[in-house]
């Protein structure tokens, strides 16, 4: 990397500080470019692919970057900090655009989805039921629903007279609540773990919309990396065979610019309900800004279905925040 006119003997403290500045610049520009170019080959290693999930820290990180040089006149630099920007704005500004919308020709029903991680060790039961009575969505899917989860939601049975539930220890659970009548609930198994996921038949008053969900596993070690995407693979098979409209929603255990995620949409011809409405960020929810999260809770729809808002709900306790989507399903 270039310093330009900085010379290094005979500076001040004032001299130092900047030199330093520079060259801690210049290091992480270094390190955020090798980081995003590795986020586009992520099928290579688990360790790339990892690298993929934070397009937005990156570019945050680049404009620093950026900033600081131009303030210092390292042109060079400041050059190499818009080149790793724009790599990473390519791919992160396209969510901020709305899609083209057609005209809505056959009769609509408005449906409101709210999806949350619960977190199976949050005890904040209270404050996530005066959430979902606030938002009164007709879908309710839960993740990481165990045993106690299950028997606090039961005072929202009333509400949600269709409802299924999976509890299970260490994260597995699902349950789904809906206002809707539901035709039928299916149990499904994905990969080899058989980790299950559920399916329900919705009819919303002019059809039927099929909703799935699931909760593949975190890819922080090299086995569970393996069953994550065979699980995102298995889910992308059973969603594929379903009729439209149809929805997949949950906490995928992925982002928007991993290349597992990119091959399940491919392969369900699903979109991403968020385009349009920005990244909304859902983990982890423990940090300060939304900037330093990603989003790894999805709700996949069919192009038919069209998406009124999306957005995430407050904190609920859980390290997820949940998401609300707002769309109308064709008849």
């Amino acid at each position: 990397m270039v310093t330009n006119n900085l010379r290094p003997c005979h500076v001040g403290t004032e001299g130092r500080a900047i030199i330093i500045a520079l060259v801690l610049a210049q290091t992480t520009l270094v390190a955020v470019f090798l980081c995003s170019i590795a986020g586009f080959i992520g099928r290579v290693h688990q360790y790339l692919e990892l690298t993929s999930h934070f397009r937005l820290q990156y570019l945050l990180v680049a404009l620093v970057c950026l900033l600081v040089c131009v303030a210092l006149h390292a042109w060079w630099s400041a050059l190499y900090a818009v080149f790793t920007l724009l790599i990473n704005l390519v791919v992160v500004l396209p969510w901020y655009i709305p899609p083209t919308k057609t005209p809505l020709a056959r009769p609509q029903s408005p449906v409101k989805v709210v999806s949350a991680n619960v977190e199976s060790t949050n005890r904040n039961f209270s404050d996530f039921i005066g959430f979902v009575i606030e938002e009164n969505p007709d879908l309710l899917i839960i993740q990481e629903a165990n045993e106690r989860w299950i028997d606090r939601l039961k005072v929202l049975e009333e509400r949600f007279p269709y409802n299924k539930a999976l509890p299970r220890p260490g994260g597995w659970g699902l349950a789904l609540y809906s206002r809707l009548a539901v035709e039928r609930f299916d149990v499904v198994a994905l990969g080899s773990e058989r980790a299950p996921g559920l399916l329900a038949q919705v009819h919303h008053g002019r059809g039927v919309l099929s909703v799935v969900t699931v909760h593949p596993r975190a890819p922080l070690r090299r086995n569970k990396f393996q069953q994550r995407n065979e699980q995102l693979r298995d889910a992308a098979s059973i969603v594929q065979a379903l009729p439209s409209p149809k929805l997949l929603v949950g906490d995928l255990n992925t982002s928007l610019w991993s290349p597992y995620y990119a091959h399940l949409v491919r392969q369900t011809g699903l979109y991403n309900a968020r385009k349009g409405f920005g990244l909304l960020p859902t983990w982890p929810a423990f940090m300060p800004a939304q900037l330093l999260m990603i989003p790894i809770d999805h709700c996949l729809v069919s192009p038919e279905i069209s998406v009124i808002k999306m957005r995430t709900g407050r904190n609920i306790g859980s390290d997820h925040l949940p998401i609300i989507v707002d769309m109308v399903v064709p008849g």
